[in-house]
């Protein structure tokens, strides 16, 4: 929550929370039984394609924050799943093109920094998780 308030409110997320996230998350799949061994696989994944979306075109430019986000969201998307930061990535896409570009238009967000991609992403890897839980559930 901290995270998703202080990214719609700042548009930053501070190490300080994103750098921990990461590791508990990398450790939340080895406790849980049935559970993808590799799921970090999952937030490398996500947070290299943050990194190289910019390369591709310009308005595709995520900060820092959000990759190491990245980390941590596409890894517990993962959990049961490698595929699930995918859909973890499609969801956050809408959600941040249907809620969060909107109220960020109408707030004045401007041209260079945008919108926060935070909030979507927290909400997208959170359906993942949930349903992910749902399904390995014995």
């Amino acid at each position: 929550m901290a995270l998703f308030v202080l990214d719609a409110h700042t548009s930053r997320l501070p190490n300080v929370l994103t750098l921990p996230a990461f590791a508990v998350a990398a450790a939340v799949p080895a406790m849980i039984p049935g559970a993808n061994s590799l799921a970090f696989l999952g937030g490398l994944g996500w947070c290299a394609i943050a990194f190289a979306l910019p390369a591709v075109h310009p308005r595709l430019l995520a900060g820092g924050g959000d990759a190491k986000l990245a980390l941590s969201t596409g890894t517990l998307a993962s959990i049961a799943d490698p595929l699930g930061a995918f859909v973890a990535m499609a969801l956050s896409g809408i959600l941040h093109c249907v809620f969060v570009s909107p109220a960020g238009v109408a707030r004045g967000a401007d041209r260079i920094r945008g919108t926060p991609h935070g909030p979507a992403m927290l909400v997208g890897s959170g359906i993942v998780v949930v349903a992910s839980i749902i399904l390995i559930a014995p």
